[in-house]
């Protein structure tokens, strides 16, 4: 599979400016689509997110709206026993949400975009825990793109049971894992 540089890509907070340059977008997911189009804006102004959009070769390919969010495990999670053990005692832990992450279709299973633009958000939560705490990378992920979120690392919040009964299954990725090995 041949790969994009990410020194390639431009990235660009969505603004008045550049969302003329949206154009046909289409990754394939209807609500994706409308998404950045019709709400991403104002949501943005009204500050639940912020969204960046990644452009390759000058053409907007992808884009990622991030919001902060928390996690919390139940007693029995596993995550809650390596918590204790690392003496935090608390349930609810700070998050970065990839809220939405749309790639366009032509780029889809090609080329590791969206894994590249998974690895820009984990650089920036590792940023933002250096200034204010983040444990957690979080998304309510798509059925179809579970399989994406588990090469990566993350885990799944509930069981197999409860997944079922949710259209967006919660998934989670640990930074302390990545402080580790950059330390």
């Amino acid at each position: 599979m041949k790969s994009i540089d990410f020194n390639d890509i431009e990235v660009q907070i969505l603004s008045d400016e550049n969302i003329k340059s949206i154009g046909d977008f289409d990754c394939g997911t209807p609500d994706l689509n409308s998404f950045i189009i019709d709400d991403a804006l104002n949501q943005q102004y009204s500050l639940a997110n912020i969204t960046y959009l990644f452009f390759y070769d000058g053409k907007f390919e992808a884009y990622c709206t991030l919001a902060m969010d928390s996690i919390t495990f139940e007693d029995e999670h596993q995550e809650k026993e390596q918590l204790l053990e690392e003496g935090i005692g608390y349930s609810t832990l700070p998050a970065l949400k990839i809220a939405r992450l749309a790639v366009c279709k032509s780029h889809q299973r090609k080329y590791g975009f969206g894994t590249h633009i998974i690895e820009w958000v984990f650089g920036g939560a590792l940023e933002l825990s250096d200034r204010i705490g983040c444990r957690y990378v979080t998304a309510d992920a798509k059925r179809e793109s579970i399989g994406f979120y588990d090469k990566i690392g993350f885990k799944h919040l509930l069981s197999e049971k409860e997944e079922k009964e949710r259209d967006y299954p919660p998934v989670y990725f640990d930074l302390i894992i990545l402080k580790k090995s950059k330390d």
